[in-house]
Formats: C-alpha cells, structure tokens, sequence
C-alpha cells in the first residue's frame, strides 16, 4: 500500500525533473539567440541585396561634431582675478549631419539586408564578381583624417602592410582630395582611398560666424557680418571623411584601377548643421 508521503514524494519529483529540464531547455534557447545575434548582422552585411540594372546613385550618413572655441568679445569686461585679463576662450560642440553620395554602375552587386545595416557603409561587387568595394563615411569627431585613417587601417588589420606603402594626393574634379596607396594583403591588392575636403585658407583677421565649415554652401546659416568676437579656432576640413576600401586578385589590380579611380571621382560630401531628421 502506497502511503501518501510516498505519492507526494513520487509527484515533488517529477515536478523537479519538469523544472530541470525546463531550465535545461531555456538555457539552450538563450544561448542558440545569443548565437544568433552575435552571428546575424555580419552574415547579414555580406547577404547580396540587389543588382543594379542601371547607374544609381548611393547615399552614405552619419552624425558628427565638430568642436569651436572663440575668445571673449572685445571690450568684455575683465574676468574677476585674471589681473584685468579678458574671459578665457570657451569651447563649445556643434552637431552635423554629413552625406556622401557616390555613383555605381548597372550591373553592381549591393551587399547586406536586414535590420543592422549602417546608414554609413556600403559594399559593393562588381559585375564579374572579381572586384569589392568598401565604401565607409567616417565622422572625425575632434580628430583629424590622418587619425581616421589609421583607426581605419588597424580595424581592417592593415596597419602593419601600409607601414610601407607609397601614398599618393590627387584633387578630384568635385574640389575634392583623394590619398590614396596600395597594400598587398594575401593574393589579394587592396586600394585604400581616403576623400575629404581639402583645408581651406582662412583670414585669421576675420571675425568668425556660426558655422565651422570651411566650404559656406554646407551651413544652413550664413556667417554674420560681425559677431563682436574674436577669430575662433575653426574646422578647416568637413567633420567627415569617406574612406574606400577596394579589393581584387593582386594580378587583375592594374586592369581595375580605373575602376577604383572612377568610383572615387564620383565621390561628393555635403554637410548640413545639426542632426539627422
């Protein structure tokens, strides 16, 4: 005869191997999600997504600041214990939406579907499959593009193999200027060209208005004619740079140069104040 200890024993039991098992299973399931999400977005990014059947234009955004500092405005009053010295020049961030827009040809693969595409990336492949193009919009955010550059060159694990390289400077048609070098990494003959706005020459006598862009077209206010302050230290180059990274078989890179050269021609930046919409 059964007792009821015994049956309530019987049922605790199973009721545990329910809850092990159970736990068993949602750990499986948080572990093949974590999988999933750690694996997805870069599988995601060489997933192809459409063949152009004609010459289409494409977009590249990000968010950058650029910081501004400006000394007081003549005749401001003496800070207090500064010995009848002026304010000391105060920095301040302004915020900027940068656009790079670039021309593929019909016939180029678009790389990377799904939710966790970067509005400033873009990777492309040629028609004959043989050539890709990495196309990235990089904000400066304080730094210069020679940082940018090498931050670039050692997320891409070609640091080491650009040491050597040869760089070359060119202006585009677009005013733009182009460095560009190539590093042999493997088989393969990667071409780094990074496009950015070339410096501008200011006049250091000049007072300076609200925008920190070199090119005036970029702001959405123009300079005031007199702001009552004296020359600020300004960005002399857009708050981005576009960096293009193009790949092929080391014994074809000589008949794809053009191609690298036509795709970073087509190359423009615009640069408009405050955030994305």
């Amino acid at each position: 005869m059964t007792t009821t200890r015994e049956r309530l024993d019987r049922r605790n039991r199973v009721a545990r191997i329910l809850v092990i098992v159970l736990g068993v299973v949602v750990a499986l399931a948080l572990a093949a999600a974590a999988l999933g999400l750690w694996l997805l977005p870069p599988m995601l990014a060489d997933s192809p997504r459409e063949r152009f059947s004609s010459a289409t234009e494409i977009t590249l955004q990000t968010e950058a600041t650029t910081p501004v500092s400006s000394s007081a405005p003549a005749g401001a009053s003496p800070r207090p214990g500064s010995g009848g010295a002026p304010e000391s020049t105060a920095t301040t961030t302004t915020a900027w939406t940068v656009t790079a827009n670039a021309s593929i040809g019909a016939g180029w693969l678009a790389l990377g579907v799904g939710p966790f595409l970067d509005p400033s990336v873009a990777v492309f492949v040629s028609p004959d499959d043989a050539y890709r193009a990495d196309l990235a919009l990089l904000p400066l955010r304080g730094t210069n593009p020679d940082d940018a550059l090498a931050t670039y060159l050692a997320a891409h694990d070609l640091g080491d193999a650009s040491a050597g390289a040869a760089w070359s400077e060119e202006t585009l048609t677009s005013g733009l200027t182009v460095r560009y070098a190539d590093v042999a990494q493997g088989a393969d003959t990667i071409t780094v060209a990074m496009i950015e706005q070339p410096a501008a020459e200011t006049d250091p006598s000049a007072p300076t208005g609200p925008d920190p862009v070199a090119d005036p077209s970029a702001s959405t206010d123009p300079p005031t004619a007199d702001t009552g302050a004296t020359p600020a230290t300004r960005a002399t180059t857009a708050p981005a740079v576009v960096i293009l990274r193009a790949t092929v078989d080391s014994a074809d890179a000589a008949r794809y140069r053009p191609v690298t050269a036509d795709l970073a021609a087509s190359v423009t930046l615009t640069t408009t104040m405050g955030p994305a919409s």
